[in-house]
């Protein structure tokens, strides 16, 4: 312990390594915490690398003190919710930062070189690319370089320190694969958009708040199975429906149950035979069962409600297993005008150039069906792109900001933002929720559907068709539709 308290005099090159690899390891965070304690920190770091070599006049314990305590007012002020991923993120960002100016000891060089791997550690979090993951990997091995230089070698040079540094990385490899494979990982069964955390994984949840997530990872975990009496459906054609959102505040879409029914509606056309097939659903948190589009039979143990969403009887806290068919080509014209008058429900947060953008359809298009088109075509032609990995849009109208400045976002950005923009047209709208696709278990003769295939979608409701659904991402990705999974 005595070793570890005694004073250090790194070198030059040695405090130039360590501030370059701690803001090398916390750049890619910058996007995820607030502008505030991002300048905070760059603060830090910006006097500390004035003060490289002033090592014996660094500020004593009540200066550091007021500084952390600055840091932490700063983080808890600035970032939109204290319980979140991103304030943990801002806190190890300032953490880290304060750390350099605390290089008094041996003990000091250690943390800091373990908050760095910390930061390495936590970018996996939001993103798993091969190239990103090489990036990191340089990271790592520039800090284990920087423990072997200050434990091992007096006059370190990077020859001295990277090859070792790299054996050792290569030799907790082994270690690191064996965890990865047999340490028990516990996946969520929830879609979390609108839950406290601006880091979301894929799966259902009650709340849709897209405009707040500002990553959306995607889980493996096995959401039901499929097995096909007959034909199996193309991938544009595997829409599971699970929920149905029509109320919103402008920011998040709450579900609320629909009535249930007795028995099919004499208002359903079917245009298509029944597709038969039997569904093994895993526990789930809530009593939504998976159907394709509209259910012709209802399962036992299961209602109908006037939403077309298939709800279990009883809570699904162990694998259940029904049989049903349904239609996938269908006319329901079926809609009061109270579901009317709420499919049509506008939040204050409606912007102007919403309304003129949909007016400029409106006077080209004849019919409501051309509005939809203009609207679908509007998202195909402007540079709108899928991606998991959103800018965080906390204004007063994400969905405004969606759709004019940030243009990048998954399912749930794309299918909120039609859904009010048809709304202003007077065309009535809703959410659906569920999954899409499904990828055949070479191992089996039946289809798994994954938590990763989590979806959301539109329907409008048109005068000849009834409820119809639309899927504004498959205009922007449609290779997230026709692909397998």
């Amino acid at each position: 312990m005595k070793a570890l308290q005694k004073p250090v005099d790194l070198s030059r090159s040695q405090l130039l390594s360590i501030l370059f690899l701690i803001c090398a390891a916390a750049v890619a965070h910058v996007s995820r915490i607030s502008i505030e304690v991002s300048l905070f920190a760059g603060a830090l770091v910006l006097l500390r690398l004035i003060r490289l070599h002033k090592t014996q006049q660094l500020p004593g314990r009540f200066l550091i003190s007021l500084l952390t305590f600055t840091a932490v007012v700063v983080v808890i002020y600035s970032q939109p919710r204290l319980a979140s991923l991103s304030t943990g993120i801002a806190f190890l960002v300032i953490l880290s930062a304060l750390k350099l100016w605390e290089l008094r000891q041996r003990l000091d060089l250690y943390l800091l070189s373990f908050l760095g791997y910390y930061l390495v550690i936590t970018q996996f979090l939001f993103n798993q690319e091969l190239w990103f993951g090489a990036l990191m990997f340089a990271i790592a091995l520039g800090l284990t370089a920087f423990l072997y230089s200050i434990h091992f070698v007096r006059t370190p040079g990077w020859r001295q320190t990277l090859r070792p540094a790299f054996i050792l990385l290569l030799q907790a490899m082994p270690l690191a694969v064996m965890m990865f494979l047999l340490f028990p990982r516990f996946a969520s069964p929830l879609w979390s958009i609108g839950l406290e955390s601006d880091f979301a994984s894929t799966g259902l949840s009650t709340e849709v708040s897209p405009g707040s997530i500002g990553q959306l990872s995607r889980s493996h975990a096995i959401a039901f199975r499929v097995k096909f009496d007959d034909e199996i459906p193309p991938p544009n054609k595997r829409y599971w429906r699970a929920a149905v959102f029509r109320d919103t505040d402008g920011f998040t879409w709450h579900y609320q149950p629909s009535p249930l029914l007795a028995r099919l509606p004499r208002v359903l056309e079917a245009w298509s035979h029944p597709l038969g097939y039997e569904i093994e659903i895993e526990p789930a948190p809530n009593d939504w069962l998976f159907a394709l589009d509209i259910p012709a039979v209802i399962p036992e143990h299961a209602h109908l409600s006037r939403a077309f969403e298939l709800v279990s009887d009883k809570p699904i806290n162990k694998i259940n297993r029904y049989h049903l068919s349904s239609f996938t080509d269908y006319a329901l014209l079926d809609l009061t005008p109270a579901e009317r008058q709420r499919a049509l429900a506008l939040p204050d947060t409606i912007t102007r150039r919403m309304r003129q953008l949909v007016s400029q359809w409106q006077a080209k298009a004849a019919t409501p069906a051309e509005v939809v088109h203009a609207a679908l075509d509007y998202y195909r032609t402007q540079p709108f792109y899928y991606t998991l990995t959103p800018p965080l849009m906390a204004g007063s109208n994400p969905d405004d900001e969606f759709l004019f400045e940030a243009r990048q976002g998954f399912c749930g950005h794309y299918a909120s933002s039609f859904i009010l923009l048809m709304r202003i047209a007077g065309i009535p709208a809703r959410m659906v929720t569920g999954y899409q696709g499904g990828e055949m278990n070479p191992l089996g003769d039946y289809m798994i559907v994954r938590q990763s295939s989590a979806h959301a979608w539109a329907e409008v409701y048109l005068a000849d068709r009834g409820w119809t659904r639309v899927d504004p991402t498959a205009a922007v990705a449609p290779e997230r539709i026709l692909q397998a999974i």
